[in-house]
């Protein structure tokens, strides 16, 4: 990832930043990308899911995140790059 370098715009000046740019990328490779030796995605191979996710899929979980936290107000939801899709917790 070209992030954790300065010699580009893509470098991230906030910690929050990068943060974020690392969990997509994440995902993306876990759970769009079919990688060569396994033939399919590494969320596939361990049984997290069934189906190839796409890049729409990931921005619509973020949505509902998103929309989740302003509804709610004071809960939050926390995602770890470890954690499975189906594993969300909530913080009260």
């Amino acid at each position: 990832m070209r992030r954790f370098t300065r010699l580009t715009n893509a470098f991230s000046k906030k910690i929050e930043n990068l943060e974020y740019a690392v969990a997509l990328h994440f995902m993306y490779y876990n759970f769009c990308r079919i990688h060569q030796s396994l033939r399919v995605t590494p969320a596939m191979a361990a049984g997290v899911t069934d189906r190839l996710w796409e890049i729409e899929d990931i921005v619509n979980l973020i949505r509902l995140i998103s929309i989740t936290t302003q509804n709610v107000g004071c809960v939050q939801f926390i995602i770890r790059i470890s954690e499975r899709p189906q594993e969300k917790t909530l913080q009260l």
